[in-house]
């Protein structure tokens, strides 16, 4: 399991993913934190939620993770962040 620890308005906060899927997101500060691209990405729209750019939308939840919708156009985690998909 990959986690990356991070600083938020509410407090230093631990994502945790594995296979690429977020598996838990919870206050503290891990002293496994690794830095994946996954969940660097993860990281910034957690950044972007906080700076009230983007909002987080959750499809649906399976047995080990949470699944969230991807973009048609760009297959990013957010059709609200795609400029395709703003643009039509």
């Amino acid at each position: 399991m990959s986690q990356l620890s991070f600083h938020s308005p509410v407090g230093d906060l631990t994502l945790s993913a594995e296979d690429d899927k977020i598996v838990s997101l919870d206050w503290g500060w891990s002293p496994l934190s690794e830095k994946t691209a996954f969940l660097w990405e993860v990281k910034q729209q957690v950044d972007a939620y906080f700076d009230g750019l983007m909002r987080i939308r959750i499809a649906a939840k399976t047995r080990s993770s949470l699944a969230v919708r991807s973009c048609s156009h760009c297959k990013r985690w957010s059709p609200a962040n795609c400029r395709r998909a703003i643009r039509a």
